[in-house]
């Protein structure tokens, strides 16, 4: 298998819980409360769009074979895959539900009904090989015979034609072209259960594959730490030795067969939620990360994951602000005062990729947030 990713960096905003909180030493008396306050209380729901672009009758995939991929996909991203069993043990603690649903999508952009496929017949061989002198696929051009893309902040776009020099790839959402952004997908990849789509999703969220973008023992992977360590792809369902360690991960960002293909992990199910509330921030209801348009009274909390670090913006200068960060098992990562700010950045460098809390104390009021580091 070859599969392409294209990442760039991005900003986010963590979204932030209204209610005040107890002290911080009757926060973590209290931790078995957190998840009642920090985890999500329903699934995202992302609209799908799936182009199908065919030349032939066999391109050509009938809508019932897209479904059943959908709801493969998922069952993957929500941790109920019916082959969890064979989960190696050593991954078993680390399996982690991303809680995201994938919708065919009902509504089009001009507001119309929609089942969410497009269907365009083509005269272009190969439409999935062939790229314009912009470096943008004729399969996601109507000019080249293939199907213009749908809004890329509202919908995934999924295209499903012919392709013969990888079975797929995909651009990530943060990608300075609109144009580029989406997923292609051989039409032989579709179907069947297999987990393609499953592993393209993956990068469209913004994971790498488990060794990063180069493969060796230089150290570099895929930024996760409970991830095992793997130098090299695993085409073969057995466990790999990487430069002296063996491990055998099955997860979804390997190359390994289908059947091999079991499970993404928690730090990853963080990473692709973080990147979804960047780039499609309207399904989550998150803020615009820039200290423009502040309200009169508050602040906007930004992680900035491309220095590491969590930026705060006040709407009025501080005289006082006390800020402690915490694990969401109620571990102190980190706390400080800043005195007469309009801004305050704080280091997660070296802090490891999770769900934080991060406690705000302004004038006597604490308040909590939710952060993402990853």
């Amino acid at each position: 298998m070859k599969y392409l990713l294209v990442t760039m960096g991005f900003i986010f905003c963590a979204s932030m819980l209204n209610s005040q909180v107890a002290p911080c030493a009757n926060l973590i008396q209290q931790s078995s409360e957190l998840p009642s306050t920090l985890t999500r209380e329903q699934n995202t729901i992302v609209p799908v769009v799936f182009h199908i672009v065919y030349r032939t009758e066999e391109q050509n995939i009938e809508e019932e074979i897209i479904k059943e991929q959908m709801a493969f996909l998922n069952a993957d991203f929500n941790l109920a895959n019916q082959d969890l069993d064979k989960v190696p043990q050593e991954a078993i603690a680390n399996l982690g539900n991303v809680g995201i649903d994938f919708k065919l999508a009902e509504i089009d952009p001009e507001g119309k009904s929609t089942n969410g496929i497009i269907r365009v017949q083509t005269e272009e061989e190969k439409i999935g090989n062939t790229l314009n002198s912009s470096g943008v696929s004729w399969i996601k051009q109507s000019d080249y015979g293939g199907s213009d893309p749908w809004p890329i902040d509202e919908y995934l776009n999924i295209w499903i034609g012919e392709r013969t020099i990888s079975i797929g790839y995909t651009i990530a959402m943060n990608t300075l072209s609109e144009d580029l952004i989406g997923i292609v997908i051989n039409y032989q990849s579709i179907g069947q259960n297999g987990r393609t789509l499953t592993h393209e999703t993956g990068h469209f969220l913004g994971l790498l594959h488990p060794w990063g973008n180069f493969t060796g023992c230089d150290g570099e992977d895929d930024g996760i730490s409970d991830t095992p360590f793997q130098a090299f792809p695993d085409f073969n369902c057995e466990p790999i030795q990487s430069c002296g360690i063996v491990s055998k991960t099955a997860n979804f960002m390997d190359f390994s067969a289908d059947e091999c293909l079991l499970y993404f992990t928690k730090e990853q199910a963080v990473r692709m939620q973080g990147f979804l509330r960047h780039n499609m921030p309207q399904l989550i209801d998150s803020d615009d990360c820039f200290p423009n348009n502040l309200p009169e009274t508050g602040v906007k909390i930004c992680y900035n994951p491309a220095h590491r670090s969590i930026d705060l913006y006040f709407a009025q200068e501080q005289e006082n602000v006390n800020f402690t960060l915490y694990s969401i098992n109620g571990q102190l990562i980190k706390q400080g005062i800043s005195k007469s700010e309009y801004y305050i950045n704080i280091s997660t460098n070296g802090i490891p990729v999770g769900v934080y809390v991060l406690n705000l104390e302004i004038a006597g009021q604490l308040t909590a947030h939710k952060i993402f580091n990853y």
